[in-house]
């Protein structure tokens, strides 16, 4: 099955994975103009992600970069790309929304470092791409409430590939 072609935003080039351990207590750092700061429980609690029946998937999962999109509930988990680790506790992982634009990913502050194992307690699909290597480019389509990962350089399917 091939996907109609559709345009991926680029991340911003100035958003940089943050130095995080993984707890496996859910957690985000903000990016931007601040300083990175771990969130405290009532402002997780703030955001559409619970820190209620998390699940730690992937033991010392690293971090990654993720629309604030996804974190607010504004958008859901399209576009998903490995680029190199900026830091030893990054994965490399870049995940982006359906909504996000190139403008969005260009402000600062709109890409955040999040566990690897929090953004898969939002979409647990994640969860068999994580060994893919760098340069995996993949977008997840949502079809008759099945999840689907397709490879954006082949426009095929590989999710029977991940299993």
């Amino acid at each position: 099955m091939r996907t109609k072609a559709c345009t991926r935003p680029s991340p911003s080039k100035n958003a940089t994975p943050a130095a995080t351990a993984d707890t496996g207590q859910p957690h985000i750092i903000r990016t931007g103009k601040h300083p990175a700061t771990q969130l405290s429980p009532p402002d997780w609690r703030s955001t559409s992600v619970s820190t209620q029946k998390f699940t730690k998937f992937i033991k010392d999962s690293g971090g990654c970069l993720v629309s604030r999109n996804i974190i607010d509930g504004r958008g859901h988990i399209k576009w998903v790309r490995r680029e190199r680790s900026a830091n030893p506790v990054d994965t490399g992982w870049r995940i982006l929304s359906d909504i996000d634009t190139d403008d969005f990913l260009n402000e600062p502050g709109n890409l955040i470092v999040a566990s690897f194992n929090s953004i898969a307690n939002l979409e647990p699909a994640l969860i068999g791409i994580y060994n893919l290597p760098v340069g995996a480019d993949l977008q997840l389509v949502v079809q008759d409430g099945r999840r689907r990962w397709h490879d954006n350089a082949t426009g095929q399917d590989i999710t029977d590939q991940l299993l």
